[in-house]
């Protein structure tokens, strides 16, 4: 299986591979100017070029999972290794804790070990959950979102392309916006707005992003 990006992001899905021992063959993908992390490039076969992931799909293993933060980017790269023959795949660590009545987008779902997620709950396409996160009761993740480790919601919604920072506490109910960005511990009282930053507890706008 092709792992897509060298980063922290990455890393962190290599951590819960190895704990499910599910995969062989694991190859990772960085064509950008940042060095991949040392203990990746040192253990594992790492790849800087379309051609070679086609030739990787074509004789070794079509699956990839898209390890990349930035939420806009992994859409792209998903539709980027797609058009070459990739199957982007969901991976949910099995130490996760998801409920019985929970749905998960077709593609690209990446739920870390420790999270959980209770019944009701939905996580869109493309969407990460990080470890140790917390989404209570009926919790909506739309498309491409990224939410951080030690996040706390209950019936909460989060749209499209939003970021949530590590140890961010919603108030239940809250609906927050596309294209949003809550920062670190942040604790969020009222309802975002799409394209807002904000940050604080309670949380405040800083700033107002552009939406794509």
């Amino acid at each position: 299986m092709l792992i897509v990006g060298t980063g922290g992001l990455a890393s962190d899905v290599l951590s819960a591979i190895q704990v499910e021992e599910r995969f062989d063959e694991l190859c990772f993908y960085n064509d950008t100017f940042a060095p991949p992390i040392k203990y990746i490039s040192k253990n594992y076969r790492v790849i800087t070029s379309l051609a070679e992931a086609e030739k990787y799909f074509n004789e070794v293993d079509k699956r990839f999972i898209v390890a990349v933060g930035d939420n806009t980017e992994r859409k792209n790269v998903t539709e980027k290794f797609e058009s070459i023959g990739g199957e982007n795949i969901n991976f949910v660590s099995s130490r996760a804790l998801l409920g019985k009545h929970v749905s998960i987008g077709e593609k690209g779902v990446i739920i870390l070990h420790h999270a959980i997620i209770g019944n009701g709950g939905e996580v869109g396409t493309g969407s990460v959950i990080y470890c140790n996160a917390s989404l209570g009761h009926c919790s909506i993740i739309k498309e491409y979102v990224l939410v951080s480790g030690n996040v706390c919601m209950s019936a909460t919604e989060v749209g499209s392309f939003s970021f949530v920072g590590i140890g961010v506490n919603f108030k239940p109910g809250v609906i927050v916006g596309e294209r949003a960005y809550i920062g670190v511990g942040s604790v969020v009282t009222k309802d975002i707005f799409s394209g807002q930053v904000v940050v604080g507890n309670p949380a405040r706008e800083i700033n107002h992003t552009v939406s794509n």
